[in-house]
């Protein structure tokens, strides 16, 4: 006698079928076109049977592995970027970003440069056409663009600091 395949037993292979492809490609949409089935039918399942629920979230996290270990491969072999982001995932607390950054300024000329920008409020500088920081405005600016005939700041060899034109290059002592 042949074997009767019923309705629950076609179901439960398309099922098996589902999540193999899913296991595979990683995506329920790759899953779905791989074996010609509705994305609705999958949500459908995933909705009614607790068991199809549960092997798409165990298989989630294999495929997560395997994407991880790809990562992990990749930046071994000199992918810097993913390199961070697997620090940053693995090791938060190390590699996270910081929202303060700490700089020791050991140049005059610097120094001063410091202190003049950490005086500037950090709002927008125009609201509806209107400056909010007009005397900053009448200031000499912090520095010039070379080129473009801005100020640049310059310290010679005895300390002293002088502004030169940024498109005239500052004078070398000739040698007697």
């Amino acid at each position: 006698m042949p074997d009767v395949v019923t309705m629950a037993d076609a179901r439960a292979q398309r099922k098996v079928e589902a999540l193999t492809a899913y296991r595979m490609v990683g995506t329920v949409r790759g899953a779905c076109r791989l074996i010609h089935l509705h994305q609705d039918t999958w949500y459908k399942w995933k909705r009614e049977d607790s068991n199809f629920a549960s092997k798409i979230e165990d298989y989630r996290d294999i495929v997560a592995d395997d994407l991880e270990e790809e990562a992990i491969r990749r930046a071994k072999n000199g992918s810097d970027l993913l390199m961070i982001f697997l620090l940053k995932g693995h090791k938060p607390e190390k590699y996270r970003e910081r929202g303060t950054t700490n700089i020791t300024v050991t140049s005059p000329v610097l120094e001063s440069v410091f202190q003049r920008a950490a005086a500037v409020p950090l709002g927008p500088a125009i609201i509806d056409g209107v400056s909010d920081r007009p005397a900053l405005e009448a200031q000499q600016p912090l520095h010039g663009s070379a080129g473009l005939g801005g100020e640049v700041p310059v310290q010679n060899e005895g300390g002293d600091v002088s502004a030169v034109r940024g498109d005239v290059a500052p004078e070398r002592p000739t040698e007697s």
